[in-house]
């Protein structure tokens, strides 16, 4: 049936080597405007030669409004808050083989063994990992002691080079290779709304939740 068995040793094992610097950055004033900056290099053993090293950046910004002077005294207001993010973060693909290529034995030619290149792969030199890119706006609000409560998000999301072997013509020799010229956008917006209608002294909770969500996909 094609099955493969494994008597003791491990089927479809993969190696991966990787290397990352990053550094981060965090500053928050009087608890009223935070910001975090994050920014970090990977180099991947699945990388082919012409990818290098990839960058990834990260920074957020929040702002509680609830906490400045001229809404201090609002005893219904119990929290509320704006924020706004940008990041971006990788995952690897395919294996070193897909990048660089494979060398297999072959026959004896004159009496000494031959190496050969495995046809079922194309190395790729430019294989790279998948990169999601996300942009993110929201404000959340707590009313009256947290009787209330509203939270909204809008989103942008790209994902770029995700990964398929493709086939390819037989008269390049070779059967298959890896390839990562897809893309895709996700983005939408999320609405969030939650009652909690008994008194905080009351023995039993009871939450009302609603949530409305708009999401839409589309090959890019």
């Amino acid at each position: 049936d094609g099955s493969r068995l494994s008597y003791g040793g491990t089927l479809r094992y993969t190696d991966l080597r990787s290397v990352a610097f990053a550094g981060a950055f965090s500053y928050n004033y009087k608890q009223k405007y935070v910001i975090d900056l994050n920014y970090r290099i990977d180099g991947l053993s699945t990388n082919g030669p012409n990818a290098g090293y990839k960058k990834n950046a990260a920074i957020s910004a929040k702002w509680n409004f609830n906490k400045e002077a001229f809404l201090e005294n609002l005893s219904w207001l119990e929290y509320g808050d704006i924020r706004l993010s940008y990041g971006s973060n990788i995952q690897p693909n395919g294996n070193i083989y897909q990048a660089y290529g494979k060398y297999i034995g072959g026959a004896n030619y004159n009496n000494s063994g031959s190496i050969l290149p495995d046809l079922s792969i194309l190395p790729n030199l430019s294989l790279e990992p998948t990169k999601a890119t996300t942009y993110n706006a929201g404000f959340d609000i707590g009313l009256s002691g947290g009787k209330f409560s509203l939270a909204f998000d809008t989103y942008y999301k790209q994902n770029d080079h995700i990964y398929q072997e493709k086939a390819i013509s037989t008269s390049n020799s070779y059967t298959t290779i890896a390839s990562t010229e897809i893309s895709n956008v996700n983005y939408g917006w999320e609405f969030q709304a939650t009652a909690r209608p008994l008194s905080v002294n009351s023995p039993f909770k009871l939450a009302l939740t609603g949530t409305l969500a708009i999401n839409r996909e589309v090959l890019a």
